[in-house]
């Protein structure tokens, strides 16, 4: 059994945290155990309430909720710090709470790109559509030290 972890960060929009969550339960779990970490980061409206109230008897979901608003990044961090007190996953998938998924298959592939990639971090591809051009991921730019000193001086050419 793959156990995967789930953080979706809310603020203020549980209405759309809940549509979120419908469309992850909506995916084929067939050899996964999925355990979600909801983050209410201390809207100041009644989303951690509802959020409770809808989840209080799925033993998959933690509701949690900040003391103080952490941001993007310290919200996450404390969803992962939550989600490793209930298991600890194989998997963590880390997502706006704005996001639907039409396809089917999505831990599947996650744990099949695994094998093929042996990945640290998976991420999206994303394309610029007014840009033309992939955003994420970008060109690796892995550079030895002498390309690294020639793009230095470049550089220092530049700011002169």
């Amino acid at each position: 059994m793959i156990t995967i972890g789930v953080i979706i960060l809310n603020y203020l929009a549980y209405e759309t945290t809940i549509e979120t969550m419908n469309s992850f339960f909506a995916q084929k779990k067939d050899g996964f155990e999925v355990q979600y970490v909801i983050v209410d980061n201390c809207s100041p409206n009644e989303s951690y309430d509802k959020l409770s109230k809808e989840y209080r008897n799925h033993p998959n979901v933690i509701v949690s909720r900040t003391e103080s608003n952490l941001g993007f990044a310290k919200g996450n961090n404390y969803g992962y710090a939550e989600l490793c007190k209930h298991c600890i996953p194989d998997f963590v998938i880390v997502s706006n709470n704005d996001i639907l998924l039409p396809q089917q298959g999505l831990f599947q592939w996650i744990a099949e790109a695994y094998e093929k990639y042996q990945f640290s971090v998976l991420g999206p591809d994303i394309f610029s559509v007014r840009g033309n051009f992939h955003q994420s991921p970008g060109i690796n730019r892995s550079r030895d030290l002498q390309a690294l000193k020639k793009e230095l001086n470049t550089l220092r050419n530049l700011i002169i």
